[in-house]
């Protein structure tokens, strides 16, 4: 059951099945709203607040007055002249003296990972191509392929796995069974970054360079870039491309503008995650080649007992680096290493956290990976290898078995299951 907090539900809002839908929305729709779940006596409430800016002609109608020769639906202009409501603040003046496109609110700039709708609405990148009108004015369902011959289903659908019916694509994983066979609903899970772009790279100023990442999710994952945590310049210098969980970035002519760290963002209905680490772009300048000159002449010889330090290194032993720099070691070239931070700062310090990655790989050995109960008891089952690398288990079972990750998953945990579901 859902209701506002305080009253009841706004006139253009309807419940069903646990999903709060709004036909149309206005100013007066903000609020807090709360769903309250009943179940075998016991009770659980959740809170969500809506927040609905004014925006647009039909909220902005007050940009002209209304004038006793104008209709219902229309505004006058300062010359006496009528034009529609829709027209105002539409980016377009439709008065003589350009009044219906005076003391228009400031459009906002879209995140990121938000696409921007050809009437400059908002809207979630992954929600392009997923057979639903989000923008309103249909441009996030424009240049989405075509279907190809043999195909079922257009590329803004999604078949179910009877292969008999297409349904939207914004439809999977939303929590309601939209296929006969409620495949839609099967096996949702947000995103895992299992190829993160590469850690460090050198371009020289004006070349290009590319940046690839890649995630399994179910729906599949879109990828999205960020540059310092803001956007990535504008096509067609920079082009971003997501398919099949796999995204790249391309960036040309590349600019000192475009250095910093470069993160990759993988979403999809249920979540979003963030690859780690970032790229770290540097765009280095190539100098022209100096002129011959002779070779200068040989050094004198160093003192009695005089100490060449490395060049970022200070100290009567060399033992500290210099300002600007971090990490004393021996091992590197110039004795400690410059810091990097985006301009931000030039005081930086060696970090003593490490981390560590574990494996498994099944090449015929279950590596200590067993099945048990929600209790814990571990059950006696047989485990398939047929598939490279991967361990699998299709035996039925009357009762719901979990994986259970041998000591070294678990860190400072006495248990960690995964659930499996078992058809």
């Amino acid at each position: 059951m859902n209701i506002q907090v305080g009253g009841p539900l706004p006139s253009g809002a309807h419940e069903s099945g646990g999903r709060l839908t709004f036909t149309t929305t206005s100013a007066a729709d903000s609020g807090r709203y709360v769903c309250i779940a009943q179940h075998s006596g016991r009770v659980a409430e959740a809170y969500a607040t809506l927040t609905v800016n004014s925006y647009g002609p039909q909220e902005l109608q007050s940009a002209l007055p209304q004038s006793g020769s104008c209709m219902a639906d229309e505004r006058a202009c300062g010359t006496n002249e009528c034009v529609k409501s829709d027209y105002v603040c539409d980016g377009e003046p439709d008065c003589r003296d350009r009044s219906d496109e005076m003391n228009c609110p400031v459009k906002r700039l879209c995140e990121p990972n938000e696409f921007k709708c050809g009437n400059d609405r908002c809207i979630q990148k992954m929600w392009l191509c997923d057979g639903d009108d989000d923008c309103g004015d249909n441009s996030d369902e424009q240049n989405c392929g075509e279907r190809k011959p043999g195909d079922i289903c257009q590329p803004t659908e999604f078949r179910c796995r009877d292969g008999r019916q297409c349904v939207p694509q914004s439809f999977q994983c939303d929590g309601t069974n939209d296929c006969q066979d409620g495949s839609d609903e099967v096996g949702c899970v947000q995103p895992t970054v299992v190829q993160p772009p590469d850690s460090n790279k050198q371009v020289p100023q004006g070349d290009s360079f590319q940046l690839t990442c890649r995630a399994v999710a179910v729906p599949e994952a879109y990828i999205n870039w960020r540059l310092n945590w803001g956007p990535v310049c504008d096509p067609p210098r920079c082009v971003q491309e997501s398919e099949g969980g796999v995204g790249t970035l391309t960036v040309n002519n590349a600019q000192p503008m475009d250095q910093g760290a470069y993160t990759c963002e993988a979403i999809n209905v249920k979540g979003r995650v963030l690859a780690t680490p970032d790229c770290i772009v540097r765009i280095v300048s190539i100098p022209a080649p100096e002129p011959e000159r002779r070779p200068p002449p040989p050094p004198p010889p160093p003192m009695p007992e005089q100490r060449t330090c490395p060049p970022l290194t200070m100290g009567q032993n060399c033992e500290t680096c210099r300002p600007g720099a971090f990490h004393r070691n021996d091992k590197a070239p110039h004795g400690c290493l410059k810091c990097f931070c985006f301009g931000i700062t030039d005081q930086c310090r060696s970090s003593d956290w490490f981390r560590t990655k574990e494996k498994l790989f099944f090449n015929g050995d279950n590596e200590g990976v067993t099945l048990s109960t929600m209790d814990g008891r571990q059950e006696d089952a047989s485990f398939d290898y047929h598939i490279q690398g991967m361990l699998t288990h299709s035996q039925p079972h009357r009762q719901t078995l979990y994986w259970n990750m041998p000591q070294r998953f678990r860190g400072n945990k006495d248990l960690l299951m995964v659930n499996l579901w078992l058809s």
